[in-house]
């Protein structure tokens, strides 16, 4: 019998025109199978090139969804001083009935939106259900990724922006008004965490300024979603939040890298989105701290494939 394998490039994966709300149901629904028994990750493999430099690997497989799924990228900081990507991403997907690669998938899109997914489920299940305040502590590529998910899953009305570069933090204020939000630059982050209901840090790791936060900022019920695995938060204050999750508890507690926030962890999410765990009253203050499981980029590229077979999209490659 033979067998061929689909090339879907970046072009073709944003043919593919999944929204944010269809990312969000795909990991959430991955999370659920992973309470359910039907889905399963391991940790990110790391190895070292030198340096902060290293090539990583992070993957899951949903037997729901019949296929399992492998990101393999180099993670190289220091590109972005001459202009180039930190990484380029790219995922291997395989059925499960053989085994058999069926797709390679260029994995930046997916990169940005199942992060951006995974803090918007966590919002879902963990935030106030009237949130509609959110500070943004860095206004790069992820804050515009989070802003577009959580719309999908608040009412939000408010924006408040905290950036170190002010062209950035302009440029995403312009992005969020033309969504129809308030967007008001606060240069001190206190005021943006006091003011939130949800709260949105995403801190390059080799960022000049980190480790700035106090959760004791955040205010009564307030939700924070630490995109950048907590580079941004003083982990000396983490005893603020009255539960603190992980999209992968033992990936976040047996590999953190320097600048995470070193932390223990009283749920998942894979706990919270099948109610085992969350919010018990209102004025708790909750906090989802993640570097991202592979098990999103399972579900996001389980998703690009099927659309793209839908569209007719990419090109078949021999094995």
């Amino acid at each position: 019998m033979r067998h061929d394998l689909l090339w879907l490039s970046a072009d073709d994966v944003a043919a593919c025109g999944l929204s944010p709300a269809a990312m969000n149901d795909a990991v959430e629904a991955a999370f659920k199978a992973v309470a359910a028994g039907e889905a399963r990750t391991r940790p990110a493999l790391s190895i070292p090139v030198g340096g902060p430099s290293s090539f990583r690997a992070k993957g899951g497989v949903i037997n729901a969804e019949g296929f399992g799924a492998v990101k393999w990228y180099g993670y190289f900081p220091r590109n972005a001083a001459a202009g180039q990507a930190e990484y380029r991403p790219l995922i291997l997907l395989n059925e499960t009935e053989t085994g058999f690669p069926v797709a390679v998938i260029n994995g930046e899109w997916i990169t940005a939106t199942r992060t951006a997914a995974i803090s918007a489920v966590g919002a879902k299940y963990l935030s106030r259900p009237g949130s509609d305040t959110v500070a943004f502590i860095g206004c790069g590529t992820q804050a515009r990724s989070n802003l577009e998910a959580l719309r999908a899953v608040r009412p939000l009305r408010r924006a408040l922006l905290c950036g170190n570069r002010p062209e950035t933090t302009a440029a995403f204020a312009d992005f969020v008004r033309a969504r129809g939000l308030q967007a008001e630059v606060i240069p001190d982050p206190r005021d943006a965490l006091r003011e939130a209901d949800i709260v949105v840090s995403t801190v390059p790791r080799l960022a000049k300024r980190t480790h700035f936060l106090d959760a004791d900022w955040m205010a009564p019920g307030g939700f924070a979603s630490m995109v950048d695995s907590g580079v941004a938060w003083d982990g000396a204050t983490m005893g603020a939040f009255d539960i603190r999750f992980s999209d992968d508890v033992e990936q976040s507690e047996g590999h953190a890298e320097k600048g995470d926030a070193v932390t223990t962890y009283q749920g998942s999410l894979a706990q919270a989105v099948s109610g085992a765990s969350g919010r018990g009253h209102a004025s708790q203050r909750l906090a989802l701290i993640f570097s991202g499981t592979g098990l999103a980029d399972a579900a996001a590229a389980i998703a690009v494939y099927r659309a793209a077979q839908a569209l007719g999209l990419g090109r078949r490659l021999p094995l």
